[in-house]
């Protein structure tokens, strides 16, 4: 089972939003889209919540204010790679060959 914010599940909707417009159901289109930002945006959250746990979790162990710190060796993941490679594949998963048939809008 994919997690709501899966890019794969994220370009599914999005598809889905796509092909609706195409048939003349844009308030179903605008809901999925919404859908489709909400989830991402909850997994941004949840990132950013990750890294503010381990930046202040460094700095009450070390008692230090540095605004930088290696993540992966303090946790074992590194969110920003996390961050970059959903971005990543999002892009990839854009360039797949029905986003072509729906076209750009």
């Amino acid at each position: 089972h994919l997690p709501l914010y899966h890019p794969l599940t994220v370009v599914s909707m999005l598809d889905l939003a796509a092909a609706s417009t195409e048939i003349g159901k844009k308030l179903q289109a605008e809901k999925l889209i919404k859908r489709a930002c909400e989830r991402i945006a909850f997994y941004l959250k949840e990132q950013e919540q990750a890294c503010f746990l381990m930046w202040t979790e460094k700095n009450e162990d070390s008692g230090e204010n540095d605004q930088y710190f290696d993540y992966h060796t303090h946790s074992g993941l590194d969110h920003f790679d996390m961050l970059r490679s959903y971005a990543s594949t999002l892009r990839h998963l854009l360039r797949r060959r029905m986003a072509f048939v729906l076209g750009q809008n």
